[in-house]
């Protein structure tokens, strides 16, 4: 089966964090769960992703992280890359969509 997602491996820190900071070991457990499935592909993160996230930092002013994901989904050639930042809209440019997530607090109060 070919994966239908794709992460890198700082989507995978990033996700890894909270959990391990507040002990967690449960939702730690569902996470790597997460990462493990045969759906969830890697993209990895080369010297083409620095570059491209190089060039993002420079001239759309992202931070380093949102211009690593940014330029991870470009390289990999994603069709989307799901997020709750409305900046990374504008800084894609017409190279792969962004589909908006509501923030996580939003998403819980609903």
């Amino acid at each position: 089966m070919a994966p239908d997602i794709f992460v890198s491996d700082l989507t995978r820190l990033e996700c890894r964090v909270g959990p391990l900071r507040d002990g967690d070991q449960g939702l730690l457990r569902q996470y790597d769960a997460f990462f493990a499935l045969p759906e969830v592909g890697r993209i990895p993160m080369t010297s083409d992703v620095f570059d491209a996230a190089t060039e993002l930092r420079a001239t759309q002013r992202l931070k380093t992280p949102d211009a690593l994901h940014l330029a991870a989904a470009i390289c990999g050639s994603c069709d989307e890359v799901w997020t709750n930042d409305d900046r990374l809209s504008g800084a894609a440019e017409g190279r792969t969509g962004v589909r908006l997530l509501p923030p996580r607090d939003a998403a819980e109060q609903e």
